[in-house]
C-alpha cells in the first residue's frame, strides 16, 4: 500500500507540475486522502466517490482501486475543468476513472442503487442533510471514509453529525482520524 501512497503522490505532484497551480490545495488529497488509504491497507475493485469538485481524490483513489466511479450533481458549465485535468495523467490510472454527473439527488440515488461497489468515499454536500443521504445510499458496500469530519460551522457539519451519531447508537464500527472518519458494517 506504501507504494500505491507514493505513486498517488508523485502522481499529484506531477499533475500540479503541469497545471501550474496546487490542484490538492482545498481537498481531501490536501488534507492527506493517499495516506488515510494506504494505512487502510486495502484495495478495492470498484469505489464510489460522492463528491468530484476538481477531480483530484479520483486520480488518488484510482491507485487503490481498480475502477473508481466519481458522481457529482454538477452543473455542465464546470464539466470540462473537471474532463482536462485527467489528460495529464498515465494512461493506466486515467482508464481506471469513470466520471457520472446527475442533474439532482433523486438521479444520484436511483444511480448508486444500481451499481456495485465495495467502498465509497463521501465528500460530497456538506450539511446534515445532505451527508446523511449520501450515506444512506452508500452504506450497502459496507465501508464509507468521509471526509471533512468533525468539521463544524456554517452548514458543513453534516459529517461530524451523522458519523457520531451512528457511533452512538452502535450502528458499526466509527473510526476517525480528522478530517477523516471510517464507517464500517458490524
Amino acid at each position: 500500500m506504501r507504494v500505491a501512497q507514493a505513486r498517488a503522490d508523485k502522481c499529484i505532484a506531477d499533475l500540479t507540475a503541469k497545471e501550474g497551480r496546487a490542484v490538492a490545495a482545498c481537498s481531501a488529497v490536501g488534507d492527506g486522502l493517499a495516506e488515510r488509504m494506504a494505512a487502510n491497507g486495502l484495495h478495492y475493485g470498484t469505489l464510489l466517490e460522492i463528491g468530484t469538485y476538481h477531480g483530484v481524490g479520483a486520480i488518488v483513489l484510482a491507485h487503490f482501486a481498480d475502477r473508481v466511479i466519481t458522481v457529482d450533481v454538477t452543473p455542465p458549465s464546470d464539466r470540462q475543468a473537471l474532463r482536462d485535468i485527467y489528460r495529464w495523467l498515465e494512461p493506466d490510472i486515467a482508464a481506471r476513472i469513470c466520471q457520472v454527473w446527475v442533474p439532482d439527488n433523486a438521479a444520484k440515488a436511483t444511480l448508486v442503487a444500481s451499481l456495485h461497489f465495495d467502498m465509497a468515499f463521501l465528500d460530497g454536500g456538506h450539511s446534515e442533510m445532505q451527508t446523511a443521504l449520501d450515506f444512506r445510499i452508500t452504506r450497502k458496500c459496507g465501508t464509507c471514509l468521509f471526509h471533512d469530519y468533525p468539521m463544524s460551522g456554517s452548514g458543513c457539519d453534516g459529517p461530524g453529525i451523522v458519523l457520531d451519531r451512528a457511533s452512538d447508537e452502535n450502528d458499526g464500527v466509527v473510526t476517525t482520524c480528522e478530517p477523516f472518519g471510517w464507517w464500517r458494517a458490524a
